[in-house]
């Protein structure tokens, strides 16, 4: 039986140690791409929901050019922000078009409730996608094998930017105060 060197051993154990760092730093890297990849089509399904709920929204009403604007800034307001209630909307939609059916407003007020929510999912998704990525290449190994690869190389803050309104922006400013909600009348 032949005798296995010490020599041999070690540098065995090395190129073995060698290749799994070399994994692991491979691992990492796609991992990184796969997340940004990731963050990018979640963004851009993102707008998709928005552009097609007002648009539904606006088709659904009947609400011709000259409300549009009106409607859209109470859609925002109630979809988006997710402040007052879906009868800003309706009412906004009603000043458009009097003579809206019942039927019609109540297919709308179901529409505003089910992409709201859809809405609401997508952009908790890429919340929730840029603080796990935070997460992973902030915490061991991968703050390690960062040293090398420099992740993130996107702006995870503005890539995870949720859409929301002015008002609320002004609330989360340092010395910003939330004001009551108050409901519109009908």
């Amino acid at each position: 039986m032949k005798k296995i060197s010490l020599e041999a051993v070690i540098v065995g154990i090395t190129l073995l140690v060698a290749l799994v760092c070399a994994v692991s730093a491979l691992s990492f890297r796609n991992r990184c791409v796969a997340f940004e990849a990731g963050i990018a089509a979640e963004r851009a399904e993102a707008r998709n929901r928005h552009s097609q709920m007002r648009t539904e929204i606006i088709e659904s009403a009947g609400v011709n050019n000259q409300y549009r604007a009106d409607v859209l800034r109470a859609f925002d307001r109630v979809v988006v922000a997710r402040q007052g209630s879906t009868n800003e909307v309706l009412r906004a939609i009603n000043e458009a078009n009097p003579s809206i059916s019942t039927e019609t407003y109540t297919r709308v007020q179901r529409t505003i409730e089910r992409r709201r929510n859809e809405f609401h999912n997508t952009q908790t998704s890429l919340t929730d996608r840029g603080r796990e990525y935070r997460t992973y290449v902030n915490s061991v190994p991968g703050a390690w094998w960062n040293t090398f690869f420099h992740f993130p190389r996107i702006n995870i803050d503005e890539e995870t930017r949720i859409v929301t309104t002015q008002e609320t922006e002004n609330t989360f400013r340092p010395g910003g105060h939330d004001a009551p909600i108050t409901l519109p009348s009908i």
